[in-house]
């Protein structure tokens, strides 16, 4: 227990990390008046591969991602913002799928109804070679449903 209370803590990063989490779980007031939120959020979840720009669009466009969240209109708000978003790479562009992104950014403000949604527990259900937006959806209706179950190796 002590190593768990240690590594999530007492270790710096993590302990940053818990400080963002609960300061921004719920937080409506913190999202909309924050002019970062989003590399803040990016920086804290270590997410990779979405550049500035990127971040800046999201940014713009922050009150029309609440509302869809707020109304659970989670699929638009997934293909408007987080499906084939065009990123930077090199010195290029690409598309790519921000689907743990989405779930983690859409459980911040209905963490009582959807995880944040990780490869670690993507494999635990056995749902790693799923999208995360698939994932995200099967294992939110059993954790909104109080359905976790243990999975037997």
């Amino acid at each position: 227990m002590r190593d768990l209370y240690e590594s999530h803590v007492l270790e710096y990063r993590s302990a940053k990390f818990q400080e963002f989490y609960f300061s921004s779980v719920g937080n409506e007031n913190l999202y909309l008046k924050s002019v970062v939120f989003y590399r803040q959020f990016k920086k804290q979840y270590s997410l990779q591969g979405i550049d500035n720009n990127y971040l800046d669009y999201l940014e713009v466009n922050k009150i029309e991602i609440l509302n869809f969240i707020i109304s659970d209109r989670l699929s638009e708000l997934y293909f408007n913002f987080f499906h084939k978003a065009k990123v930077k790479y090199r010195a290029d562009y690409k598309e790519k799928n921000l689907g743990s992104f989405f779930a983690k950014l859409v459980h911040t403000f209905r963490p009582d109804e959807y995880c944040a949604l990780d490869n670690p527990i993507k494999e635990y259900f056995k749902l790693s070679k799923e999208s995360f937006y698939v994932s995200f959806f099967i294992i939110s209706h059993a954790y909104k449903n109080g359905q976790l179950i243990t999975i037997k190796s």
